[in-house]
């Protein structure tokens, strides 16, 4: 997961500046560490888990604010019927893919208002031209890092992290198998944006 999420972030111009910074005072080289990772390394897998600090992992802070510390990771693919069951993250601040959501969370609802063009605030305007470019991506070919995600019960999967990608993929109504990195715990519920 740790990786995964790496992987989606080091290219964004949202958060690659609190991971290159960090490799390259580090002198670590990002091609072992985060492109192609040995995951039977223990330590680039610890590097890794203080890398992603910046997001408070580790750290019980930030995005990860209660996340259980025994959650199960597996790799899952996402058919395109089943589009419908992610959501984003109950993140409650001004500028928040719930604001988008309207508050249902659906992230085929977000797609849906992008798409019919509905958006109106700039954090929306802000989230279409994302998705867009991303969109553009998938359509000339370029593979995407797996969303993160958890279940959450009653057919949800909620979003740690991929939110723009997944509303690339459900506006495209894309036909191929969408990855996912998929977490289970009991204590899921503790999780700030459960």
């Amino acid at each position: 997961m740790i990786a995964a999420f790496l992987q989606a972030e080091i290219s964004s111009h949202r958060y690659s500046q609190f991971i290159l910074p960090n490799l390259e005072r580090n002198r670590l080289a990002r091609a072992d560490l985060i492109d192609r990772p040995d995951l039977e390394n223990e330590v680039h897998n610890q590097i890794r888990r203080l890398l992603l600090q910046y997001r408070g992992y580790g750290t019980n802070s930030c995005l990860f604010t209660g996340f259980p510390t025994d959650v199960v990771w597996r790799f899952v693919d996402i058919e395109p019927h089943d589009h419908h069951m992610l959501y984003c993250a109950n993140d409650k601040s001004q500028k928040s893919w719930v604001e988008v959501s309207e508050g249902t969370r659906s992230i085929q609802h977000i797609a849906a208002r992008l798409c019919s063009m509905e958006a109106a605030s700039k954090t929306e305007r802000e989230t279409a031209t994302r998705v867009r470019c991303i969109q553009k991506d998938l359509n000339s070919g370029k593979m995407m890092p797996p969303l993160i995600a958890i279940e959450a019960g009653n057919e949800r999967l909620v979003l740690v992290e991929g939110h723009s990608r997944a509303t690339a993929y459900v506006d495209l109504k894309w036909p191929s198998n969408i990855p996912v990195v998929l977490g289970c715990s009991t204590k899921m519920r503790e999780w700030l944006y459960y």
